[in-house]
């Protein structure tokens, strides 16, 4: 800083502006009480046309650029800065009232993107006036200024009015987010500010100049409500640059309400302030002309040069713009110096050949650390004579083949080391060893997490992988058979003469949104093969209509079983088409398999009703399919869908808990005359889960639970015998045979269906029997306990005599909670129609039903995901999808 020469006024101030804005020279000035020391003068005026106030600020500057004497308009009309040199010249007599200089005016493109215009490469969108044209290219802003340009003031210009006339282009930058980029120009010709004058002429003089001579320099920026320390620089980045700067503002001008018990629109007294605001900005300048820029700090104080109001420097050297320049301490962060020589890429070189050899050290250890790139110091290490060696063994390329061996660093590296700079300090961040346990334990968790969120992020992106590979590269993914199906439907000539060109396939007739669903299944034979079914739509030039593919799973590969189309037309034609090329087309005349749908509301009366007041799927589960003779837990409906968990049945509630029995209605007996199979009555007791009694017989192949008949009880013996005698007996209350083997007129029960161990058996209530009615041939009469006549296998096992609890049919509840114990839920009072009140009509019985073969088992029940108007029928009739019915290929 030059000598102090003059005093300068110090204060700030507020008024009330004129009713045209303008501030009131005669009225709003300020003096102070103690005048500050400088080599100018400043005053500052703030102008808040919203609140018709203004602020006055006036103080000391020093390192003013040359040129900038007199007041001017910064920037906008709202801001007046005035500099004088003199003994406190910054009155409002010397100052002229604060008028502003006339400069030249220009006229201006005006547009701003950011805003929602649409910039033009060429010509202007809008015009405006102004002292200077402005432009800039981060989001393409485009304007006119008043006074001097900022840019001028930022890049500390002197003698700013020889460059009138002229463009002045720049980049500067402090962090990622904090970027000026663009131009300024004052041509008189106008529209100096078009976006590809301005642009080329940026590439050209700025960006692309000095690009290998280019000094690196601190990026931060940072704002607090308390004064900076150095320790901020730990958080600096670097940038590259023709120069670096740093800038410190401590105070803002604010106005504020003079009371705040209203709002602050409805203030009509306002008062102006300087509010603490720090705020500091480091970071690389770049640009056109190097003549243009004043190396140096400009300084505004209050008081004396510790009171900083702001403070802006530009220096050109490797790292300079450290937080020594604002403080004016020495800078701790370089070598000493003595006796400079020469200067290279802005470090100065020393004289002393030892002093050389410790800043050749010094520069390598901070290459070693990463602190700076190798270019920028290779021509330093080559102009100093003693650090050729180190230069020389630094550029030499080291042999990949040969691997290094650690040597022990020399005694001059370590002494750098221990005597290390703040520079390495909040250059390079090294992690101190934990010492204390906390700290060790501490240390241990924080890597655990690490590993943990490291291994986590394996798995999911493992899942991820595998849920996208099953999805849609999956050979039986409902996505890759519909890719390959409708690629043969667009290659088979025959489609394209049905639909036409163009055929397009979508999962859905109706969309919903952008996603169309494709409808499949998966189900499993009963010969255990898995297989996949696909239905999806086309649409050609002609004819819209359905594909039908499905893929099976043969040793361990999936193939397709056949791939056909159907037209919608009301008489559709079929093409059949399969999946090799290899096979010879065939007919395909089995049907469909008979597909049940599963609606989101059922029609009305077509419930389902559960058989059992128990999940019979859940005593599958807690058995595993075999047999037990012991007590079970098992899970009770009441009256709700296995699988919905709707209500279905209404008549059928909770009851109270009890464990279930698993009853073996089939008997086994040897089939030779003379030997039985005998099993002991251990005990005879209620089963809550059926109406009859039930018995705990023990035998040769163990225990088991039968339907105790109208007189069995504990320590009886009963038999089994499969064989059937020439002539019939009379059979043994208690004891089980063939149908064939009992004579006419037996009241027989559990009498099996067929003559297989996993049949149905009738006659299984309490009180329950079935008559023998005669012999016909190889088939057996019964008359069945409702009068209905079924022949029976001869070989049909059956237990003789009428079953236990006769007396059930006759129990009278007494209450409702009674039948709410046993799981009755209680029904309404009204009077229902043909409940048999008023009789009923008499008619023939049916003809007796033969029973000669065990009828094949319904088909499975096979799920299909149906759009929502193959799903509609709650409130009217619904559209027949194709694979409900039971179709066949037509040819």
């Amino acid at each position: 800083m030059t000598a102090v020469q003059q005093q300068c006024y110090s204060c700030t101030t507020y008024c009330k502006t004129l009713p045209n804005g303008r501030l009131d020279p005669e009225t709003c000035d300020c003096e102070g009480t103690t005048p500050c020391l400088g080599d100018q003068c400043f005053v500052k005026i703030e102008t808040f046309h919203d609140e018709f106030t203004a602020i006055i600020q006036k103080g000391c500057v020093a390192g003013l650029p040359i040129g900038q004497e007199g007041c001017h308009y910064a920037g906008q009309s709202e801001s007046v800065h005035c500099y004088c040199t003199g003994e406190k010249c910054n009155n409002k007599l010397k100052m002229e009232f604060y008028m502003p200089k006339i400069l030249p005016s220009v006229e201006c493109c005006e547009c701003s993107e950011p805003h929602g215009d649409e910039c033009s490469n060429t010509k202007c969108a809008r015009t405006c006036k102004g002292n200077y044209c402005l432009i800039d290219f981060d989001g393409i802003e485009q304007g006119c200024g008043l006074g001097i340009p900022r840019l001028h003031s930022f890049m500390r210009t002197n003698e700013y009015a020889k460059y009138q006339g002229q463009t002045t282009c720049a980049r500067y930058e402090a962090t990622q987010t904090t970027v000026v980029h663009g131009c300024v120009c004052t041509e008189a010709s106008g529209f100096c500010n078009e976006v590809n004058k301005s642009r080329n002429y940026q590439l050209e003089r700025v960006i692309d100049r000095r690009s290998d001579d280019q000094n690196y320099c601190y990026s931060l920026h940072e704002k607090s409500k308390q004064p900076f320390e150095k320790d901020i620089f730990r958080k600096s980045d670097t940038c590259e640059g023709h120069y670096c700067f740093i800038s410190l503002t401590t105070s803002e001008l604010v106005v504020e309400g003079a009371s705040f018990e209203q709002n602050y629109e409805d203030q009509k007294n306002y008062i102006g302030m300087s509010r603490p605001r720090f705020e500091i900005m480091a970071g690389c300048l770049k640009v056109d002309r190097d003549e243009k820029v004043s190396i140096g700090c400009t300084t505004e104080y209050a008081t004396n040069t510790s009171d900083i109001i702001s403070k802006h420097c530009i220096c050109e050297s490797h790292l300079c713009n450290y937080f020594n320049l604002l403080t004016n301490e020495e800078n701790t962060n370089t070598r000493q110096i003595v006796r400079p020589k020469s200067k290279a890429n802005g470090i100065e070189i020393l004289e002393d050949a030892s002093k050389q050899s410790k800043q050749c050290i010094w520069i390598l250890n901070l290459q070693a650390k990463r602190a700076f790139k190798w270019s920028s110091y290779s021509g330093i290490l080559t102009n100093v004579p003693n650090c050729r060696s180190f230069a020389s063994d630094k550029t030499s390329k080291p042999n990949p083949s040969k691997p290094t061996k650690p040597t022990k660093p020399s005694k001059e590296i370590s002494d750098v080391k221990n005597n290390t700079s703040y520079l390495d300090e909040i250059l390079i961040h090294r992690e101190s060893e934990p010492k204390t346990t906390a700290q060790k334990v501490k240390k241990k968790a924080e890597n655990t997490f690490y590993y943990l969120v490291f291994f986590g992020s394996v798995v999911a992106l493992g899942a991820l992988g595998y849920y996208f590979v099953e999805q849609f590269l999956a050979a039986d993914s409902p996505q890759t058979i519909y890719s390959k199906a409708l690629k043969m439907v667009r290659d088979d000539e025959r489609c394209e003469s049905m639909y036409g060109t163009g055929i397009k396939g979508f999962g859905e007739d109706t969309g919903r949104g952008r996603r169309r669903h494709i409808a499949h299944q998966r189900y499993i034979t009963n010969e255990g093969e898995e297989r996949v079914r696909v239905m999806f739509h086309v649409k050609g030039d002609k004819h819209t209509g359905k594909v039908f593919a499905e893929v099976a799973k043969k040793d361990g590969m999936w193939d397709y079983r056949f791939v056909y189309t159907v037209t919608d037309d009301t008489i559709p034609r079929t093409v059949v088409m399969l999946g090799r090329a290899n096979r010879s087309v065939i007919p395909l005349v089995k049907p469909f398999l008979a597909v049940q749908s599963v609606r989101f509301y059922p029609a009305r009366g077509t419930k389902p009703k559960p058989r059992n007041l128990w999940d019979k799927r859940h005593l599958d589960e807690i058995t595993g399919g075999e047999y037990t003779h012991l007590p079970l837990r098992v899970d009770r409906l009441g009256g709700r869908d296995p699988d919905t968990g709707r209500k279905v049945n209404q008549h059928i509630g909770g009851g109270v808990k009890f464990d279930y029995f698993m009853v073996d209605f089939h008997r086994r007996g040897p089939t030779v005359p003379d030997e039985t199979y005998d099993e002991r009555v251990l005990e005879v007791r209620r089963d809550a889960n059926r109406s009859a009694y039930i018995a705990l017989v023990a035998g040769e192949k163990g225990k088991r639970w039968i339907l105790a008949t109208e007189n069995m009880a504990a320590g009886q013996v009963i038999t089994t015998s499969c064989y059937i005698p020439p002539n019939p007996v009379v059979g043994v209350e208690g004891n089980a045979y063939p149908l064939g083997a009992l004579s006419t007129g037996t009241l027989v029960n559990c009498i099996e269906r067929y003559p297989m161990e996993d049949s149905d058996v009738f006659v299984i209530a309490a009180g329950a029997a079935g008559t023998i009615v005669r012999h016909q041939g190889n088939y057996v009469i019964v008359r069945l306990p409702h009068k209905h006549e079924f022949s029976f296998h001869k070989t049909c096992m059956t237990t003789v005599g009428r079953l236990s609890h006769p007396e059930f049919h006759d129990l009278i509840f007494g209450s409702a909670n009674m039948h709410r114990r046993f799981g009755y839920k209680m029904s309404s009072g009204l009077w229902h129609k043909k409940d048999g009140y008023c009789g009923r009509k008499i008619r023939p019985l049916p003809p007796v039903r033969v029973l000669e073969t065990p009828e094949e088992a319904p088909s499975p029940n096979q799920k299909f995901t149906l759009t929502r108007r193959q799903l509609g029928g709650l409130y009217g009739p619904a559209s027949t999808h194709p694979l409900v019915t039971q179709t066949q290929f037509r040819f």
